[in-house]
């Protein structure tokens, strides 16, 4: 079957182009990296790579999607702390790759892909935590406030020359929020 031929091809195809694009990166910032420069990097040609992805955004989602997201628990909440530390273990392990990837904050960026995953995570999440939030005028904002605040602050941890051990990040981001959200809770009247 051409079909289920095609899958595992094609996933060793990416594969080579992500270790292409991690290559390249090791001597060049992210930002000025080319598509011909990942294709050079492993042999191959813009037809192929523009068969699998759109562009090198495209390419640090798939890597994203492949390394982290898909080793994330899912349970009665979508988005635990357990898979926030996950998050910020991977995030560290792989800190020169983000670093660079981070600093890049225009379209099609992954800040702005990353931001949409996490606002859906968080976004199912709240409902649980906060029912009476749920359909209320400010939900999407309060979501936002709070996406802010976990992406802001992961790209400043993950940014900074001397990021502490992700499990420090983690417990004091954690301390942060619990206490924002008691406080929001008991103040919550609208």
């Amino acid at each position: 079957m051409i079909g289920s031929e095609r899958v595992p091809e094609s996933n060793i195809t990416k594969k080579v182009l992500a270790k292409a694009l991690k290559n390249c990166m090791q001597t060049k910032s992210f930002a000025k990296i080319t598509v011909m420069d990942i294709c050079e990097e492993c042999g191959m040609n813009r037809k192929t790579f523009y068969y699998h992805f759109k562009d090198k955004f495209d390419l640090v989602n798939w890597i994203f999607n492949i390394e982290c997201l898909k080793q994330l628990h899912h349970s009665e909440y979508v988005f635990l702390w357990e898979n926030f530390e996950t998050l910020c273990e991977y995030f560290y392990e792989n800190k020169d790759f983000y670093r660079e990837v981070f600093s890049y904050d225009g379209q099609n960026s992954f800040t702005e892909y990353f931001q949409e995953i996490f606002y859906a995570l968080l976004a199912e999440d709240f409902c649980v935590v906060f029912p009476s939030l749920k359909g209320h005028k400010y939900e999407s904002f309060v979501i936002s406030l709070y996406l802010d605040v976990f992406v802001c602050g992961i790209k400043r941890w993950i940014r900074d020359p001397a990021c502490t051990p992700p499990k420090e990040f983690c417990m004091l981001i954690k301390m942060i929020l619990l206490k924002s959200s008691e406080a929001f809770v008991e103040n919550f009247h609208y």
